[in-house]
Formats: C-alpha cells, structure tokens, sequence
C-alpha cells in the first residue's frame, strides 16, 4: 500500500496494487517531466499528483464519459 491509497482510501487486491503502483510511479515521472518545462518557462503553470494519479485510461474514459482513444496520454 502507498501514500496515495490510504490519502483517497483506496483498497485494491495484491495484484492490482502492483499495477496502481506502476501506474503511480508513470504519472509521476510526467509530473517531472512537465515540472522541468515549468521551472524552465516551457508550461504556464506546474503539475502535481491527485486522486486520479493512479487510474487507468479505462477509468478515466468511464469518468469522462468518452471514448478511450481521446484522452491524452500525456499531461
């Protein structure tokens, strides 16, 4: 279990906490990457990790209510 599950009160089984924790760790390697852009004047405003840091596409198409094929896969 990671920060981020006890914050939003996540509970996942022992396999799909390996896949969320991957999933984590992805979005916060863009986080970075997008932070560095920021620090360098390359992105109007900085990014940072949230309740959704450990989602799918899937969820997030079903959040969103659109195809999958639309949401970005970068921030």
């Amino acid at each position: 279990m990671f920060k981020l599950q006890l914050e939003f009160k996540r509970n996942y089984t022992e396999e799909e906490d390996k896949t969320r924790f991957i999933l984590f760790n992805n979005t916060l390697a863009q986080i970075k990457e997008h932070n560095e852009k920021f620090e360098l004047g390359k992105a109007d405003v900085p990014a940072t990790l949230n309740e959704y840091s450990d989602w799918t596409d899937e969820d997030k198409r079903e959040l969103l209510g659109m195809p999958l094929e639309v949401i970005p896969e970068k921030i």
